[in-house]
């Protein structure tokens, strides 16, 4: 049996990260995110915002290292989540036009029990958006339906293979 050797895992020293980098995947700036449940530093406290990076960095770079090479899975951290796609300023504006548009239609339709669908994520016009009850909604993105399609795919390439 031959065992792969798999490289140690390196994580991200704090003072090897690109403070310019950083600053530029925030816009220009740290964010001001804290909330109720997680309190993250001050905009000013550039040294902590750091630190706190390197640390969701690692996170992220671990979770992906333990998946690659099947060893133990890590719990998932929301404030590291949060803090390295939900703070940035495009997801907020998103996530701000997406509670818009619920609002907008929950006035014209009754919305409860149902969501509201755009079909098109990259310009997110109610004119193309959908109201789908949760049954509906969950039959789009339910866990089954990614399996299937993901061993759709594996038995797909394998046919390819063989020829």
């Amino acid at each position: 049996m031959v065992s792969e050797k798999r490289p140690k895992f390196n994580p991200i020293k704090p003072n090897k990260l690109n403070k310019r980098k950083v600053l530029n995947y925030y816009g220009g700036k740290f964010p001001d995110c804290s909330g109720k449940k997680y309190r993250y530093p001050k905009p000013e406290e550039e040294e902590k915002w750091m630190k706190l990076i390197t640390k969701a960095l690692n996170y992220r770079s671990k979770m992906f290292y333990n998946h690659r090479y099947g060893l133990k899975k890590i719990k998932r951290n929301s404030k590291y989540e949060y803090l390295l796609y939900h703070c940035r300023p495009e997801q907020k504006l998103r996530r701000n036009k997406r509670n818009k548009d619920r609002r907008e239609l929950s006035k014209i339709f009754n919305l409860q029990n149902k969501d509201v669908h755009h079909n098109d994520p990259i310009s997110m016009s109610i004119d193309k958006a959908v109201i789908l009850t949760n049954s509906e909604h969950r039959k789009h993105h339910s866990k089954e339906k990614k399996d299937l399609i993901k061993n759709e795919k594996i038995i797909y390439n394998k046919e390819n293979k063989k020829k």
